[in-house]
């Protein structure tokens, strides 16, 4: 080997050792187990996380563990070193305050190279926020094996939503195809509406748009009619973003027009589903709407839809207040 390559190499080596050493963690563990005074301690939920960002969940609560493991991304890494280092747990002199709780407790275990701090019911508002991020790679877990195993999509409301409290999970990006498929498979009005509100909390008008529209798609006529019914009534219109409910007004058009022009006979379901759409436009007195809405009210076909497309048609026609 040539003289140049022999010092590469030990520069490569010394890059990489220091680079390790400058890690805040190499592992991370915490769990969560029984009270104390059990003779043998149970533990309920056990994380795992690398130095490269892989995670390991496991749940322990019943018969049978279940795992889920996914790989953070680099700013989520680098949140979760962040949070490490604020930690501060190797340079930590003083005793540790505990807890005991009837219910029982958790305990951390952060391995740095040689280093291994074990830190067992600590009270300590330093170490809080990592408590915090562990109970919500638990949640992710949780949420995510519920919706692959067929579980309804209303088990995550509030899962992912970012309101004052802030997401339950630790990564909501990885729960939007597993909650889409339970979305795009769900029977159920209300538990339809609560994924539908979490997923529109989360993603973009245009992601929005294009989620309703490809399930749309490929649905039967019962699973339309209770999109419908779930899109166009109250209070579900007044929980999504008002830029993801603009956004759907021009397919929700066409899916009227469509309908209007086929003029075929609707079932009960379906009628009521037809006419919330017809009110949805009145309230919002959408324009666009118009010659759409003077075509069902010519149609005495489905007598609920001809008179919501008509009180429809007043709305959007009288002056508004402020207009007057």
């Amino acid at each position: 080997m040539k003289p140049h390559l022999i010092i590469g190499v030990v520069v490569f080596s010394w890059l990489v050792g220091s680079a390790n050493a400058d890690e805040p963690f190499t592992l991370f563990r915490f769990q969560t187990h029984s009270p104390h005074e059990e003779r043998e301690e149970r533990v309920y939920e056990q994380v795992e996380v690398d130095s490269k960002g892989h995670v390991k969940v496991k749940l322990q609560r019943d018969s049978q563990p279940k795992e889920f493991e996914f790989q953070m991304n680099p700013d989520e890494l680098a949140a979760f070193n962040c949070q490490i280092e604020s930690a501060a747990v190797f340079e930590h002199s003083a005793p540790w305050r505990t807890y005991w709780d009837l219910h029982g407790g958790d305990t951390f275990e952060i391995e740095r190279n040689q280093d291994r701090q074990v830190l067992k019911n600590v009270d300590e508002p330093a170490v809080d926020p990592l408590r915090s991020t562990a109970h919500k790679l638990v949640r992710q877990a949780e949420v995510t094996l519920s919706l692959k195993s067929g579980i309804e999509c209303g088990f995550v409301a509030g899962a992912i939503s970012s309101g004052s409290g802030g997401p339950e999970v630790f990564s909501p990006r990885l729960l939007m195809e597993p909650l889409r498929d339970a979305i795009a498979s769900c029977d159920d009005l209300q538990k339809l509406e609560w994924g539908l509100e979490e997923i529109a909390d989360v993603v973009s008008p245009e992601e929005w748009l294009g989620l309703i529209s490809r399930i749309w798609k490929t649905a039967n006529v019962k699973k339309r009619t209770l999109w419908l019914n779930a899109m166009s009534h109250h209070p579900f219109y007044d929980n999504i973003p008002k830029s993801h409910l603009w956004i759907s007004m021009p397919f929700l058009l066409k899916v009227l027009k469509d309908q209007a022009d086929a003029g075929a006979q609707l079932d009960q379901l379906g009628d009521k589903a037809y006419s919330g759409v017809c009110r949805l436009f009145g309230t919002l007195h959408y324009q666009d709407s118009i010659p759409v809405l003077k075509q069902l009210s010519a149609n005495g076909i489905n007598r609920e839809t001809q008179s919501s497309a008509r009180a429809a048609l007043e709305l959007i026609q009288k002056p508004r207040p402020q207009e007057r």
